[in-house]
């Protein structure tokens, strides 16, 4: 997985400069998708349960489910193939966020606010329809294609500290696990971020970003989710999501 790339307007990242990506905009006057982050582990015998589930929200366009699988579990026998420090960076981001004294696995994190159990599907599904309850969303994100870059215009974001994030996505995946907690089993999981890349960091406001798609991943990924929230790791004011392969 890349490491964090520091501020800035042109990114480095692949393979998607043949790509005709239409517009994508999440208006002031449309509330955002609600953003699930599930933290799991390929060692951890727990999260094959919160994996499933969150693969059944892929196909809902309310809500974008995305898959960080962290570090911390290695120990035990199996090194998790898509996991790294960075993923697991961020879930301590948001412990220190919501004031959490340890992180654990499998945990959903909604819209940056809160947290819930990543295998207790019906406490996931009532946070999500709380956060769709809430309203609308006042920040709108437009994203463009502009030759062989892409560009993102943030707007409405009111005051204070914020910090824009894009990710990396592979659709599906399925892994072989060979030693520790879950040795044998073959499992899939979805939404799985592979590039964690910051875009910006600012004070509010208006701001915008050109991103070189054509290097912006050492591998080609499936798509990418740009989220936009309070700095440090706080809620979420707004995400955009786009296919470069479109779902089956």
């Amino acid at each position: 997985m890349n490491s964090i790339v520091s501020a800035g307007f042109v990114l480095a990242f692949g393979m998607m400069s043949a790509i005709a990506l239409p517009s994508q905009v999440v208006a002031a006057d449309a509330a955002s998708p609600v953003v699930l982050e599930l933290f799991t582990s390929q060692g951890c015998s727990s999260c094959p349960p919160a994996d499933s589930i969150l693969d059944k929200f892929s196909e809902d366009s309310d809500v974008i489910p995305l898959s960080f699988h962290v570090d911390y579990w290695d120990y035990i026998g199996w090194k998790d193939t898509f996991a790294s420090k960075v993923t697991t960076a961020r879930q301590h981001a948001y412990a220190r966020s919501m004031g959490q004294r340890h992180v654990y696995t499998p945990q959903v994190v909604v819209n940056g606010r809160h947290h819930v159990v990543g295998s207790d599907e019906g406490e996931i599904r009532r946070a999500v329809v709380s956060a769709k309850d809430k309203g609308v969303s006042l920040t709108s994100l437009d994203l463009r294609k502009d030759g062989d870059s892409l560009k993102l215009a943030v707007s409405g974001a009111g005051n204070g500290p914020r910090e824009a994030w894009l990710f990396g996505l592979d659709r599906q995946q399925e892994v072989t696990i060979r030693r520790g907690e879950n040795s044998g089993r073959k499992l899939i999981y979805s939404n799985v971020v592979r590039d964690v890349h910051l875009l910006g960091r600012w004070s509010g406001g208006d701001r915008s970003f050109e991103i070189r798609p054509d290097r912006i991943s050492a591998s080609p990924r499936d798509g990418y989710v740009i989220i936009v929230q309070a700095e440090n790791h706080g809620p979420v004011l707004a995400a955009t999501r786009y296919w470069v392969k479109k779902p089956q």
